[in-house]
């Protein structure tokens, strides 16, 4: 694990779950492939189960539950972190998170 990680506080939950309320994370339709992708600043990603893959972004957040949907960008942004291949990629999300006030540091 990078040295970052002993300078900055992990993204948590509660970090995602405010990003997604004030609009930092948001969902957008995969820009590949039918379905739903998150998007944090200038990149995004693809997490959750094949359910992402069945909706657009509109339809996804009228079907699952606002509490599911952070907790699946949760966890997809905690496997990133534990990925030495996306570890850039996730020290950038927190950057844009920090940026944008969200991350209480």
């Amino acid at each position: 694990m990078a040295n970052r990680e002993n300078i900055l506080t992990p993204i948590t939950l509660q970090d995602v779950e405010r990003g997604y309320r004030n609009g930092t994370i948001y969902l957008i339709d995969c820009p590949h492939s039918d379905g739903t992708a998150c998007q944090i600043g200038e990149y995004w990603f693809y997490f959750g189960d094949k359910t992402t893959d069945d909706y657009t972004s509109e339809e996804y957040r009228k079907r699952v539950p606002e509490d599911e949907i952070v907790s699946n960008i949760f966890e997809a942004l905690e496997e990133m972190r534990n990925l030495e291949d996306f570890e850039n990629e996730y020290w950038y999300y927190r950057a844009v998170l920090a940026e944008a006030g969200t991350i209480k540091e």
